[in-house]
């Protein structure tokens, strides 16, 4: 379980002892805690809703049976929903981000298991 030794860990630049500046180090490819590089999925690239909204549900908050643990705030106006959340699972590391914009995981494999098993639900703001 190579997540729980480093949990307290965020991304890192490939050479942390040079200091880059801010222009150069958002070309730099991040590494999650085991060096591999992390991924990024985007809105309308990776993921869509026709409707505009695209988030979890307030049940996905929580600890489940597949391993995931998920945090985020629940927002809620008639309708609930979760747009900010981190989710952390013991063998495939972390997923965090907004479904509406970017979203984040250690590894390519790690998303794909959080999008199946928590998969957004796209619904529109406007029901509301």
């Amino acid at each position: 379980m190579w997540y729980e030794e480093c949990k307290n860990c965020d991304f890192y630049y490939k050479d942390e002892t040079v200091e880059y500046c801010e222009v150069a180090i958002k070309d730099l490819p991040r590494l999650n805690c085991k060096g591999e590089k992390m991924i990024t999925k985007k809105f309308g690239v990776d993921f869509d809703s026709e409707d505009g909204a695209l988030t979890l549900r307030p049940a996905d908050i929580g600890i489940h049976e597949d391993g995931w643990t998920i945090t985020g705030e629940i927002h809620e106006d008639y309708y609930e929903w979760v747009n900010d959340f981190e989710a952390v699972h013991p063998v495939y590391g972390r997923v965090w981000g907004d479904f509406e914009k970017e979203v984040y995981a250690d590894n390519e494999e790690g998303y794909q298991n959080f999008y199946k098993n928590h998969t957004p639900e796209a619904w529109d703001y406007g029901d509301i």
